[in-house]
């Protein structure tokens, strides 16, 4: 499932002498590479612009929540909508110390609880075991298909390296056979498109989102 100890060793090329014919290939086109030299494909005004806007300090890139276009968002309009968004009481509690170790400690007790019932391996508990977790990130991405001017932002998480990052690739693997057997389950877009091909509603009929 994904979920395995990072191994250190790399066996080595000779074992396969396809893989290590191909390696022998791309190395070469890369010494080939870096011997060439190589046009600027903007030119001088061009690369002097994108220099000087990556060093606004007042703006913040970000790519747009629809559509994948770039917008420029003026940091003050970006850091309006975050607080925002972050005052609200009713999604967030803002926290006076930072309880990653006590979440840390609850966990490591359910862990050691399923090992001990062997509801888990040694291994898997040490793969599902960050050692040193990192803080997720909140960010926005701008709704400019909602609004041009003034856009809402999309609030994500990015919960990379964090306490349960493993855990919860580890619960996702195992409920996502389960899910799909659900009769209310949607795959994607096209799965939809599918599943109502044929359907017809009449006046009465209420769509609900």
């Amino acid at each position: 499932m994904g979920l395995k100890p990072r191994s250190q060793k790399f066996p080595p090329l000779s074992l396969c002498s396809a893989i290590d014919l191909f390696v022998k290939l791309v190395s070469g086109d890369f010494e080939k590479i870096s011997r060439t030299v190589h046009s600027d494909n903007l030119t001088k005004t061009q690369r002097q612009s994108l220099e000087k806007f990556k060093n606004i300090p007042d703006i913040i890139y970000k790519p747009a929540d629809k559509g994948g276009n770039l917008v420029v968002w003026p940091r003050k309009m970006y850091l309006t909508e975050a607080y925002k968004q972050l005052n609200n009481k009713v999604c967030y509690q803002k926290l006076t110390y930072n309880p990653l170790l006590s979440f840390r400690g609850e966990l490591m007790k359910i862990l050691e609880i399923a090992l001990e019932k062997n509801i888990i391996s040694k291994e898997l508990c040490d793969v599902l075991t960050v050692r040193e977790p990192t803080i997720p990130t909140l960010y926005l991405l701008p709704k400019i298909h909602k609004n041009a001017v003034t856009p809402p932002g999309r609030p994500i998480i990015s919960g990379q390296g964090s306490l349960v990052d493993n855990i919860c690739k580890f619960i996702d693997h195992h409920l996502k056979p389960m899910v799909e057997l659900l009769s209310s389950h949607i795959r994607d877009t096209s799965d939809l498109l599918q599943k109502i091909q044929g359907i017809c509603l009449d006046e009465n009929t209420l769509l609900v989102w």
